[in-house]
């Protein structure tokens, strides 16, 4: 995860079941923020099942006091030769 100017901050993994992982991290209210994923490993959609590509970056935002943000990514499976 980047914000600011480039800032990087790893997101921690807060819970674990049959639906997958949830990761969370704070950010500083009114800060520009931006989630990007990158993965050579697996297959990744977004929560309508689009595949996205090995590099992916969600719609930027800033974050506002109080108000929680969320994303939801899947793993389909293992990423296709070559990418």
């Amino acid at each position: 995860m980047t914000y600011g100017v480039g800032a990087y901050q790893g997101a921690q993994n807060t819970g674990l079941d049959a639906a997958g992982r949830d990761y969370q991290l704070i950010i500083p209210a009114g800060t520009p923020f931006q989630v990007r994923l990158y993965s050579r490993d697996v297959a990744v959609a977004d929560a309508s099942g689009n595949a996205l590509p090995a590099s992916a970056t969600a719609p930027p935002f800033q974050a506002s006091a109080g108000q929680d943000q969320t994303f939801t990514f899947t793993v389909t499976g293992p990423a296709a030769k070559g990418q």
